[in-house]
């Protein structure tokens, strides 16, 4: 009898139980036990167009929704009316923090100071005693004038009695006659002008205050020698005190050759600090210099202003905004309408549900608004985006117009 191979596997040995085929073990062990594999392929087949079916239900359902069309969301705008308005073209300089008047006070005379009634940081008033300068050489001479001036009263009143009594005492032909009431009254005169010098000088002995101000600087102490100041000395060499006004005063800002020309008085000027972040101060510009300065071509200009509460201080640096030039009926829109692409300017118009995409030329920028010189009309209505990136044709909707 034939057995083929793969139906039928007997041993070498003399045992007759039969083994089954490979394929036939693996099918036992699912619990399928069939002697010839060829009854599986019609069962794999099917299993097998099954699975191609359901694939393709599956394509055709996502090529379905692939097909159909996503609605696009409206995005909620702010949006703005142009309107006709003022609007400044400002330039940002650096300047400085001056005090309306400041003033080195020196002695006219030479001498030991004696007194010294301020230190730095005191306030004073005009007419305040400052120092006291000790000048005994002075004191001395004025008690010398006077008795020489009482001595030339007496001489002159004696001539001129004598004159008056004798007409003839003047009008003789003796150089004594000729000479004498002159010589008396030129010696009267002497006096008196010796009297009037020492006095004047030993009242510069005493330094007073010319203003009401803040002492910013001593340079002696009492008992120092005060030299009369002179062409050949320091200045610092005869200085007592500084003394500064700074209750008012003068900001100034040096402008460039380039801007110099649209400078007018009256134009209005924001002076801020980085002392005080987030507070400014306004003025006017109250004058100017006309000329400028030949080594930094620079034109001086300055406002004058209050200093309430003292906050601003001498030498500080502060930022000058400047509206240099003005226009009163410009084209207006928020500055936060435009939008920049590098070197181009556009504005998002509400038409129709829709961002359309504008460019626009620019003029001048105060920080508020900018001037449109042209690219729309007073009743197109911009679109404010704030942070949102808008696109041309994007849906939109306005939910605040002003």
């Amino acid at each position: 009898m034939r057995i083929e191979a793969r139906d039928w596997m007997y041993s070498n040995n003399i045992d007759k139980t039969p083994k089954w085929p490979v394929a036939a073990r693996v099918l036992r062990a699912t619990g399928e036990v069939r002697p010839e594999t060829g009854k599986t392929y019609p069962l794999l087949l099917a299993l097998f167009a099954c699975i191609l079916v359901l694939c393709g239900c599956e394509g055709q359902t996502t090529a379905a929704a692939a097909a159909k069309p996503v609605e696009e969301a409206q995005i909620e705008v702010k949006a703005a009316h142009p309107h006709r308005g003022e609007v400044y073209r400002f330039i940002n300089l650096p300047g400085e923090v001056r005090p309306l008047y400041e003033v080195t006070l020196f002695a006219k005379v030479d001498g030991y100071l004696e007194t010294l009634r301020v230190d730095k940081g005191d306030s004073v008033k005009a007419g305040d005693l400052i120092a006291h300068i000790d000048v005994p050489e002075s004191r001395a001479n004025l008690i010398r004038y006077k008795a020489e001036l009482d001595l030339a009263q007496a001489e002159f009143q004696q001539t001129s009695e004598t004159a008056v009594k004798n007409a003839a005492y003047i009008t003789a032909d003796s150089e004594s006659g000729k000479t004498r009431l002159t010589t008396a009254g030129g010696k009267l005169a002497v006096a008196k002008a010796n009297v009037q010098y020492t006095d004047a000088m030993l009242r510069y002995a005493r330094v007073t205050a010319p203003f009401d101000g803040i002492i910013t600087k001593r340079y002696v102490d009492p008992g120092a020698y005060i030299p009369m100041p002179n062409a050949a000395s320091t200045p610092e060499a005869a200085a007592i005190v500084n003394l500064t006004d700074f209750k008012t005063l003068r900001m100034q800002v040096a402008v460039p050759e380039t801007e110099a020309t649209h400078i007018e008085i009256g134009q209005p000027i924001r002076w801020t600090t980085d002392n005080y972040p987030g507070q400014h101060f306004d003025g006017t510009g109250t004058r100017t210099y006309w000329a400028l300065d030949k080594p930094t071509k620079t034109m001086l200009t300055e406002t004058q202003m209050a200093n309430p509460g003292m906050k601003l201080r001498p030498g500080m640096l502060v930022n000058a905004r400047i509206g240099i030039e003005k226009k009163n009926d410009a084209l207006l829109l928020p500055v936060e309408a435009l939008v920049r692409e590098k070197t181009n300017s556009f504005v998002f118009i509400f038409n129709d549900g829709k961002a359309k995409k504008s460019p626009v030329e620019v003029g001048f920028n105060d920080g508020t608004n900018i001037e449109i010189v042209a690219g729309i009309k007073l009743t197109d209505l911009a679109i404010v985006p704030g942070q949102q990136a808008l696109r041309d044709g994007q849906l939109v909707k306005v939910t605040e117009a002003k």
